[in-house]
């Protein structure tokens, strides 16, 4: 950081504080009163320290502080406080945040306030036990995508797995400290890509949404698939703002979680900008959800303005839906994944 000028540096950063969507850079050169191509330079260095980020909007560059890298966070849920301890001891010189659970109502709570990255859990556990709360999380849209380890007594393996079979692994007690370790940096890291939530709009991704639909063609469900395509996003973004834009990204993904709140296995993602997907078994959701959004649209923008969205909805033919390899292709070949 030697070659950056302490003033300009300080000058950027206080600038930066002020713009909760962030600024381009030549709107930090116009208020900060430095040539363009200067700024430009100091950005570029200062995003190379990290003390910067962008994000591409358009063809256009918006800046922001960087934020400082939250640890990934770890639910243990057990009855016996020893087990807890045990982990969060053999956690300690690990890059998480372990968190502790005695019940199965208290580890419901904690998922509610906490979204923990991964979750530890005894198989059983008075109240409700390590089956239930397994089979309600991986049942819901916004916490399917979380991994989750079930932790067994010698002898109850079996009955484990027959009675929740939901579970990413199971581990009997007493475990081993560096395995448990291990096998929680192996799934945490392949899971960040694959079923990271989209920051907007909650909603896991591409890499979850194809695991359930695998999930739920092996178990030979009848189910539906709908692609929703926002159409006229990133126009409405240039015209009403970028915040206008990601306030109805935020909005139709609270929709779509309201007008299937009662499908306990329904399952949406965000696959991209302005596309999403949902597998559910309630049908008939393509007039319903349009009808939603062109009454709610309004109030997102004047009448008089020309930008408006509007809502393109597809069922994924039922001939598609009789194996993964046959959907995946079809998704890719309407470049929908």
């Amino acid at each position: 950081m030697q070659n950056l000028n302490l003033e300009i540096k300080g000058r950027i950063l206080e600038f930066l504080k002020t713009c909760k969507e962030g600024c381009s850079s030549s709107e930090i050169a116009k208020n900060i009163g430095h040539n363009r191509n200067t700024v430009a330079k100091y950005l570029q260095i200062m995003k190379t320290y990290k003390l910067l980020q962008y994000t591409d909007r358009t063809q256009l560059k918006i800046w922001n502080i960087s934020e400082k890298p939250t640890k990934q966070k770890v639910l243990v849920v057990d009855d016996d406080n020893h087990v807890i301890e045990l982990i969060k001891l053999t956690l300690k010189q690990s890059d998480y945040e372990v968190i502790g659970a005695s019940s199965g109502f208290d580890a419901l709570e904690q998922v509610t306030s906490q979204t923990p990255d991964l979750i530890l859990i005894d198989c059983l556990m008075p109240g409700i036990n390590g089956y239930d709360v397994c089979r309600k999380l991986k049942g819901g849209a916004l916490t399917q995508q979380i991994p989750m380890i079930m932790l067994f007594d010698k002898g109850q393996g079996k009955k484990c797995e027959d009675s929740c079979g939901v579970a990413d692994l199971y581990m009997e007690k007493p475990f081993d400290p560096n395995e448990l370790e291990a096998k929680i940096n192996t799934i945490l890291r392949r899971g960040a890509k694959d079923h990271a939530l989209n920051p907007l709009t909650k909603l896991p991704g591409k890499g979850a949404f194809l695991k359930e639909l695998r999930t739920q063609l092996k178990q030979k469900r009848s189910f539906a698939v709908y692609n929703f395509h926002l159409s006229g996003l990133r126009k409405f973004k240039v015209e009403h703002s970028f915040r206008k834009g990601d306030e109805v990204l935020k909005l139709f993904a609270r929709m779509l979680k309201n007008k299937t709140a009662k499908d306990a296995n329904r399952f949406a993602a965000h696959m991209s900008n302005d596309e999403f997907l949902l597998i559910t078994d309630i049908h008939g959701l393509k007039s319903d959800v349009s009808t939603s959004l062109r009454k709610v649209m309004p109030f997102y923008y004047g009448m008089k303005l020309k930008a408006k969205i509007s809502l393109r909805v597809k069922n994924i033919p039922a001939s598609k839906l009789r194996n993964i390899k046959g959907l995946e292709n079809f998704l890719k070949k309407n470049n929908i994944i």
